[in-house]
């Protein structure tokens, strides 16, 4: 499967998806569907807080502090926001991109700890669209979560900040705040990582 979080181009590429199998089941945001090539049969939109089930998997499609849109005249037709992939008693997150509001206390408040959160730390001069990693770190607590995973920096430059600024600026952050049952993990480029979640 493949799960998108919203249509703008640094998340949606249609010269992507054409490179996709036409048995790829898409999950994407309500509206986004209408707008897939025909050749792909699977395509599921989702509304917030509303979840579907793959054998034994579950995803859930979450709202986040965004916007949509590919141009300046369709702004805002389709939904954005975040998954949640439930497997096994095991809760994973993305938070898609999006900036600090109390939609994590409401999604927590609805759902319960979440145990691996992978949030977006970079694009901040659009503060109440983007996290800065302090926000993603807030938002994390708010969730409750065990295991943090920071993504979105380090690969090309989508905003003013310098490539690298964004850990940098997690890192310090994560000392300051010093988020309590909490593990910061940062990955490698194509980094496998075990987690123990339910003493398993």
């Amino acid at each position: 499967i493949v799960a998108i979080s919203h249509d703008h181009f640094d998340h949606l590429n249609w010269n992507t998806i054409e490179e996709l199998p036409d048995d790829t089941h898409f999950y994407v945001p309500l509206g986004v569907e209408k707008d897939f090539p025909s050749r792909f049969s699977q395509v599921t939109g989702m509304d917030w807080y509303t979840s579907d089930t793959l054998d034994d998997l579950k995803i859930t499609f979450l709202p986040a502090n965004h916007r949509s849109g590919r141009s300046l005249n369709n702004g805002n037709k389709t939904l954005w926001g975040g998954w949640l992939f439930e497997w096994k008693g095991r809760r994973i997150y993305f938070a898609g991109d999006t900036g600090y509001s109390d939609v994590f206390k409401d999604i927590h408040k609805k759902l319960g700890r979440i145990e691996i959160c992978m949030m977006p730390i970079a694009a901040w001069f659009q503060r109440h669209w983007h996290f800065a990693p302090e926000d993603a770190i807030c938002a994390a607590q708010d969730l409750d979560c065990k295991f943090f995973i920071p993504w979105g920096y380090g690969t090309w430059i989508i905003s003013y900040e310098h490539i690298l600024e964004p850990l940098r600026r997690l890192r310090y952050s994560w000392k300051q705040i010093e988020p309590k049952n909490m593990e910061l993990r940062v990955l490698k480029m194509g980094e496998t990582s075990l987690f123990e979640t339910n003493g398993r």
